[in-house]
């Protein structure tokens, strides 16, 4: 039940804060950076991507959202409590970044959870911050850098304390 009322939470802040919310008749159409490389993005990645959608007619098509997924933001909020993003991987950041894909003509797409941290692949970095008790900031934070659409998974969604502590003693490492 909190997970639930959690995503609604995010996702009406989201909508708040959006400049408009459309209804559409078909589901969010467009490029997400899981489906190939997995939660591994990077600027130049999500930049050859928008612009291949551009060059092979599928924006016009209606496949006009640029999603970054998993593996973009930073292992730690900012000082006044902010996500951000992983600034060695997206050095322009994610204003810029959303400007680019809006100059494409294309929508931009963000990632989060409902949970402590991102649902993440990378075992060398696997506790970046999702938007667990920030669903607000967080929403703000998105439309504050362009966010037209936003996928949210439900990894760590039920986490009462920090886990830091227990997955660490159980690491294989």
């Amino acid at each position: 039940m909190v997970a639930k009322q959690t995503v609604l939470a995010g996702l009406v802040a989201l909508c708040q804060h959006a400049a408009a919310v459309v209804r559409t008749s078909t589901p969010q159409l467009g490029w997400n950076s899981y489906n190939y490389y997995s939660c591994f993005p990077n600027e130049t990645i999500i930049k050859e991507n928008a612009q291949g959608l551009v060059d092979l007619g599928l924006a016009e098509k209606g496949y006009d959202i640029v999603t970054t997924d998993c593996g973009w933001p930073s292992t730690n909020r900012t000082a006044d409590g902010k996500i951000t993003w992983n600034s060695t991987l997206f050095p322009s950041g994610f204003p810029a970044l959303g400007e680019y894909i809006h100059g494409l003509g294309l929508q931009f797409g963000l990632y989060s959870g409902a949970g402590r941290w991102q649902c993440n692949t990378d075992p060398d970095n696997i506790f970046l911050v999702a938007s667990l008790g920030y669903e607000t900031e967080d929403a703000q934070s998105f439309a504050e850098w362009g966010g037209d659409a936003l996928k949210y998974d439900n990894c760590w969604a039920n986490e009462t304390e920090d886990t830091h502590p227990l997955l660490n003693s159980i690491s294989p490492s």
